[in-house]
């Protein structure tokens, strides 16, 4: 399995569908793919707690939301990704996004523009 995974043709896209499959194993009780998931939640949760960290808010209240085919997987990939946070953030909490994917970049684009903007003045 691993030589399939990182063979040359083996693509993101491709390794994201098996997510579904994963999940569904999961759910069913494979041990195998609940450690997967789990797997997945805290690999998720280093990358937060790095990012938490470069930013200095370990003390601060604030919403980590969670986009992406990962989380329809639900608290099994949300719990550990909770007790890493929880470590290195205590008051920090998951949510879904406040705003779809597309409608946060459009307002982020557009606030990069009017900076932009103000600064050519």
């Amino acid at each position: 399995i691993a030589m399939a995974i990182y063979a040359p043709s083996m693509t993101n896209d491709r390794i994201a569908g098996f997510s579904k499959s994963v999940t569904k194993a999961a759910r069913r009780g494979d041990a195998v793919a609940r450690e997967i998931i789990a797997e997945a939640g805290r690999e998720l949760g280093t990358l937060a707690v790095a990012v938490i960290g470069k930013l200095g808010m370990e003390r601060e209240i604030f919403q980590v939301a969670h986009v992406g085919g990962v989380f329809t997987a639900g608290d099994l990939v949300l719990d550990t990704l909770r007790e890493a946070m929880a470590r290195a953030a205590p008051k920090a909490f998951l949510a879904p996004p406040l705003l779809s994917p597309v409608i946060a970049a459009t307002r982020i684009a557009h606030a990069r523009f009017q900076r932009r903007l103000a600064l050519a003045v």
